[in-house]
């Protein structure tokens, strides 16, 4: 899911980072966690607010060269599985 989400100006850093910098990472591993046990929208989006306050992610990497997650990709995964747990709740069974 990380390298899915990633925005794709990092994709080209994103290997080197991870070994120069092993924790750069951390909030958005934090933000993936996060969306993983979300179950509406509304709570996906708290999550990206929590992210996009976090103060790890004010530096010029993340800002200016993008070497982040996309919101927007994530969003856009994110609807995906959200819509089926609301049809998969609307029919009365589970999605694991």
């Amino acid at each position: 899911m990380f390298w899915r989400a990633l925005h794709w100006r990092a994709i080209p850093w994103a290997p080197l980072v991870a070994v120069l910098h092993p924790e750069y990472f951390a909030p958005d591993r934090e933000l993936l966690d996060g969306a993983a046990r979300v179950t509406t929208r509304q709570q996906l989006e708290e999550e990206i607010r929590d992210y996009a306050m976090d103060a790890r992610n004010l530096n010029w990497w993340r800002r200016r060269l993008r070497c982040r997650l996309s919101t927007h990709r994530l969003r856009r995964i994110a609807a995906g599985y959200l819509s089926e747990r609301q049809q998969a709740r609307a029919a009365g069974r589970a999605i694991a």
